[in-house]
């Protein structure tokens, strides 16, 4: 199983069950250790990621205004519960979105999914 690559401002009109594998990319604004999770931010749009599946020393790398991607399982409210979190800093966020846009093309092209 792969993970669907959703931009942020995807995600509020995509239709996804509970328990789709999502790929998901922002700047880290908000870091709740209390509740173990973290939000992300891309462009005026933001989600929110539980962390209790990651290890403490993940935790600990993380910071607020780090651009990261998560791998995870998007749930009934539209969170995504992290399995794995890799900082991404120094990606230029249009272009990735350009390419994605890019490899979606070539997929229906090709009747993939």
């Amino acid at each position: 199983e792969y993970a669907r690559v959703v931009l942020l401002d995807e995600l509020p009109t995509t239709a996804l069950p509970s328990g789709t594998l999502v790929r998901v990319t922002g700047s880290l604004t908000k870091i709740e250790t209390t509740c173990d999770s973290v939000t992300l931010t891309s462009k005026g749009h933001f989600v929110t990621v539980t962390t209790s599946l990651l290890g403490p020393e993940q935790i600990e790398e993380l910071y607020v205004g780090g651009v990261y991607q998560v791998i995870g399982t998007i749930s009934e409210r539209c969170v995504i519960q992290a399995r794995v979190v890799r900082d991404v800093g120094g990606l230029d966020y249009d272009l990735y979105a350009g390419a994605v846009g890019v490899l979606r093309q070539w997929q229906n092209s090709q009747s993939l999914k």
